[in-house]
């Protein structure tokens, strides 16, 4: 009988954890990477459309910018910082993904370096401003947060081992579920977020169809669109999850992806023409100018994901069938709850990067705000949360810190751990929104999104949507029952 090299005949083979057992051979690193690319592409996305539109408004403004120098050149040192430091994000998730040069661990630290680079810039050009020390060490932890848990969290042995790979290991499922669990979290939430759009729509169509028939129309398209995307988008996730046969769910994912990109292009559209059916006949050069290069990101925003997760399931679907004519599926002992946790692990920095500090610090004198000189301060008064709502808010993002760990190691105590947070979390949820919820349910959504302050209000209600969905579907993820299944089914 043949033994591993230097192995004594007497020393019994290593014991496999239960924690090991129940992870993935990539230990939920392809979650990791389809969450990094999705949020770099959409850093990416929205640096270089600030950066185009300040381009274009110089170009516009001719020579009207005497005295804005500065101001310009910090504008454009902050941008071309933000955009190579979200272009590393996305390509370091891409590396955890697919094969490219070096190792992932190498994309890694490049992230992680470009990070710093862009924070120092950042927090050096707001200095200039005079903008007070308060703020600029809230804006330091907001920009390291992430990058610093995330080295933390992949600082193990495991990870190091994994991340020194040319390549990295494929999943039992080669992933699917996880990326099918990512699906179902995402599109409750669009699908939440469209349909209170909707029914704000609807509230306010009577008024608008009086004066500006072509603008109801198209308003009630856009939502409908918007819902029928994130219909698809669940159903695809849902598929992935409960289907027993690989090709199925990857046939979902496809179709969602393709009705995803017409519905963008359809939204994108539509914005357009009502651009131009708003100018009364007087079309504005510059205004259009500057609203079809808004729509050009706004229709690469939309597209991100649908063809990032489509070429997830069918490059991975495509090389399994390249190696074996009779491929087949088989559950991966995680179900998936790794790239779950990897995404409430994000969730949880993200929260806490934002609120902690202004815990640590004694509130500002407003009249800071007045005296700074840049309109960031303004900005970042808001994120002063005073009250019970503040720590209520640091509590459950810290227990999500703790539970999200469970499900990325697959810890044995993980479904009580995840449970009790799920729970916490959705009453606290309900408790620190009450005011806009009831306001819902009584039929006020006019009062919520209301004239000019629509858009804030939505992108309000989207926090509150995530800060609902995701522990009320982390609670039936990590509790549902795993149908028994052979140890592994035919393809078909």
């Amino acid at each position: 009988m043949s033994m591993t090299e230097g192995q004594s005949p007497n020393t019994p083979p290593s014991p496999i954890g239960i924690a090991d057992a129940n992870l993935p051979a990539d230990s939920g690193l392809s979650g990791l990477g389809l969450i990094m690319s999705l949020t770099g592409a959409l850093f990416l996305i929205m640096a270089l459309g600030m950066g185009t539109l300040m381009m274009f408004t110089m170009m516009l403004a001719g020579g009207n910018l005497r005295g804005a120098g500065t101001i310009l050149l910090i504008a454009l040192a902050v941008i071309t910082t933000s955009s190579l430091r979200s272009w590393a994000h996305r390509a370091a998730g891409q590396r955890l993904l697919y094969d490219g040069p070096g190792t992932p661990r190498s994309a890694m630290q490049r992230y992680y370096l470009l990070s710093a680079v862009q924070t120092l810039v950042i927090l050096l050009c707001m200095g200039s401003q005079h903008v007070p020390s308060k703020i600029l060490g809230l804006v330091a932890v907001m920009l390291v947060g992430w990058p610093v848990a995330l080295a933390i969290a992949l600082a193990s042995a495991r990870y190091r081992a994994l991340l020194d790979q040319q390549t990295i290991p494929q999943g039992d499922d080669k992933g699917f579920e996880g990326a099918s669990i990512l699906m179902v979290v995402l599109g409750l939430t669009g699908l939440l977020f469209g349909v209170v759009m909707a029914i704000s729509t609807l509230q306010q169509i009577s008024g608008i169809m009086r004066h500006e028939s072509f603008l109801g129309f198209s308003l009630i398209a856009i939502v409908t669109m918007m819902i029928i995307r994130s219909s698809f988008h669940v159903r695809a996730g849902l598929r992935g999850v409960l289907e027993v046969h690989r090709d199925r769910a990857v046939e979902a994912v496809a179709k969602y992806s393709n009705s995803a990109v017409l519905a963008g292009a359809v939204i994108c559209g539509l914005f357009f023409l009502m651009l131009l059916t708003s100018s009364g006949g007087h079309v504005d050069g510059a205004a259009v100018l500057v609203g079809l290069v808004t729509l050009v990101f706004l229709m690469w925003g939309l597209s991100a994901w649908p063809l990032l997760v489509k070429r997830f399931f069918v490059e991975r679907q495509f090389a399994d069938l390249l190696v074996t004519q009779g491929a087949t599926h088989t559950r991966a002992p995680d179900r998936g709850l790794t790239t779950l946790g990897w995404l409430l692990f994000g969730q949880a920095v993200m929260a806490l990067s934002m609120t902690l500090p202004a815990l640590l610090s004694t509130p500002m004198d407003p009249d800071n705000y007045e005296r700074a000189r840049d309109p960031i301060s303004q900005m970042f008064s808001t994120f002063q949360m005073t009250g019970r709502a503040q720590w209520w808010s640091i509590g459950a993002a810290a227990l999500q810190l703790v539970a999200s760990w469970q499900l990325i190691r697959m810890r044995p105590n993980h479904k009580m751990l995840v449970t009790i947070w799920s729970v916490a979390a959705a009453l606290i949820a309900v408790y620190i929104n009450y005011p806009m919820l009831k306001m819902m349910t009584r039929g006020g959504l006019d009062g919520v999104f209301r004239g000019g302050e629509a858009l804030l209000s939505n992108l309000s209600f989207m926090s509150v949507a995530i800060s609902l969905i995701a522990p009320i579907a982390t609670l039936v993820l990590v509790n549902r029952k795993q149908r028994e299944l052979p140890t592994a089914v035919l393809h078909r």
